[in-house]
């Protein structure tokens, strides 16, 4: 092609010139969005925004320096994405609870179906809206004392399963990576408890692996590529088969489901766990509110909304989708959390010292707890309320604004996402004194009077917490007991500080928890 009689540029050329301004223009369109709200910032670079930072330096080091820089409310780019930094705890609760209505949901990083099992948009942790209310309502029976009791036996019996397993550990006095360790406690409680699954060696490392699989995308994922930098492509990107999840992990997780499934409904009144409540969920009266911790800021306001599919239950394809969730959000996020109480129980041998007097004072002899008398343990609570302050599995979550939203001052347009920086909170001087010192102490009856709301923020905050909390504590504390009855856990030549890469999720070290566990005498 002749231009002004100069020179002949091939059609391509231009075509690819062409795009390329327009992608540039396209991904800076909303660069300009925080200066005009008033809210600083870390200078975004075209086509990445901030996320160079974020993996150069990875995510706590990354939002660490730009707390300590803008503040606690500050906006960073992730790609042409633009996300407002919200670690002012009375900013948030106005946003997780008076304002619920307009942040309801998280941001969207699903694809449709398009011949894949489910759609992730259909996972609890995605969903939005109705379908999100409709959901949680149906589920949270299932995590009511009375379904935990029930439940009971069979957590018990994974935690004695995870004292047989580090017995000859402890005899050999080898070092060992606790997380593997806890992965399968954790994998046996979820499979068992929930799924009325048998568990045996082959299953827990086929389930192990691609549970694994689940948390480990890369940046690179075409689909991740897509979210960041033009996320109104994702609606088409499904037809190409590619997902955030890996292809694999979901066939395995779909068949194992469906499986269950069959069993239930040739023999539904066998069973009395989580898959089952859903497979039955249709015949079932249930109250129109939704909690599970009692807090009166994690109810489901209902006079605002009216559930259309009241007294239906869940679909296939539901049932199928939260199956997944449970399988894999509470195995890993739970196998993470007991890992790091470990380890910080071997950094900190005083503190294990004073959990192990507790529960030998509390069950002389190596008896077994109870349901409730595992809630006697108070110091065991403070111990792991302290460790999730220390070292949450989940660095940030995150909302969507659907409705522009005046908070604290700011006006936050529709569209825009929030996050809430878990770990930065967490590890904020004003809220914590001495941040990165292990100490249960803040956890006492007496200091935690003192807290704000959403000072700690390991399992969420508002109607929007995490429905399996409960279940989670339960677990944790019935291996702790069980373990330290028998064991003591101490350092050893591999054990390193935690670190952590660019993923939001921090259920995978760079270097693994290493620690050695002693026969007590």
């Amino acid at each position: 092609m002749e231009i002004l009689g100069l020179v002949d540029i091939p059609l391509w050329f231009l075509i690819l010139l062409t795009l390329t301004v327009l992608f540039y223009f396209y991904s800076t369109a909303n660069h300009g969005m925080f200066p005009k709200m008033g809210v600083k910032g870390p200078k975004p670079i075209p086509v990445f925004g901030n996320m160079h930072e974020i993996v150069r330096k990875g995510i706590i080091e990354a939002e660490s320096e730009w707390v300590r820089q803008f503040g606690r409310v500050y906006g960073i780019h992730e790609g042409h994405y633009p996300l407002l930094i919200v670690g002012d705890v009375e900013m948030l609760r106005d946003i997780t609870v008076k304002h619920f209505n307009n942040f309801t949901n998280r941001r969207d990083l699903s694809v449709r179906k398009y011949g894949q099992p489910v759609a992730t948009r259909q996972f609890l942790t995605a969903q939005a809206d109705d379908d999100w209310r409709h959901n949680r309502i149906t589920l949270s029976p299932a995590f009511s004392t009375a379904k935990l009791k029930r439940m009971y036996d069979n957590v018990s019996k994974a935690a004695q399963n995870l004292v047989k397993t580090v017995k000859p550990l402890a005899d050999k006095g080898e070092p060992f990576d606790v997380k593997e360790l806890a992965n399968g406690y954790s994998m046996e409680v979820i499979a068992s408890s929930l799924f009325g699954l048998d568990v045996d060696a082959t299953t827990a490392q086929s389930f192990t692996t691609y549970a694994r699989k689940f948390f480990e995308g890369s940046l690179l994922n075409p689909h991740f590529l897509v979210a960041f930098f033009m996320p109104s492509l994702l609606p088409l990107i499904g037809l190409f088969k590619v997902s955030m999840v890996p292809a694999d992990s979901m066939v395995y997780f779909t068949k194992l489901v469906q499986n269950a499934l069959k069993e239930r409904r040739n023999n539904p009144k066998e069973f009395v766990d989580f898959l089952q409540i859903m497979v039955t969920a249709e015949n079932q009266a249930r109250d129109h509110t939704a909690h599970v911790d009692d807090h009166p800021d994690n109810v489901i306001d209902s006079t605002h909304w009216v559930d259309k599919r009241k007294g239906q239950g869940l679909t296939d394809d539901e049932i199928l989708a939260q199956s997944i969730t449970f399988l894999v959000a509470g195995f890993d996020t739970t196998a993470t959390s007991l890992t790091y109480v470990l380890y910080n129980l071997a950094l900190n041998p005083k503190c294990q010292d004073k959990l192990i007097a507790e529960i030998d004072e509390q069950f002389p002899g190596g008896t077994l707890p109870s349901y409730d008398s595992l809630q006697d343990l108070q110091y065991l609570d403070m111990v792991i309320c302290e460790s999730l302050r220390l070292n949450p599995p989940v660095a940030r979550m995150d909302r969507v604004c659907n409705k522009t939203t005046e908070v604290h001052g700011y006006k936050i347009p529709e569209g825009m996402g929030i996050a809430l920086p878990i770990y930065n909170i967490h590890h904020d001087p004003e809220y914590w004194p001495d941040p990165d010192k292990f100490d249960p102490e803040r956890f006492s009856p007496e200091n935690k009077k003192t807290h704000r709301p959403l000072q700690w923020l390991a399992f969420g905050y508002g109607p929007r917490s995490c429905i399996g909390m409960r279940l989670a504590m339960m677990e944790m504390k019935l291996g702790l007991v069980q373990l330290l009855q028998r064991y003591r856990f101490v350092p050893n030549n591999k054990t390193v500080p935690l670190r952590f890469g660019s993923n939001f999720m921090l259920t995978k070290t760079k270097d693994g928890v290493w620690l050695t566990a002693q026969n007590r005498k």
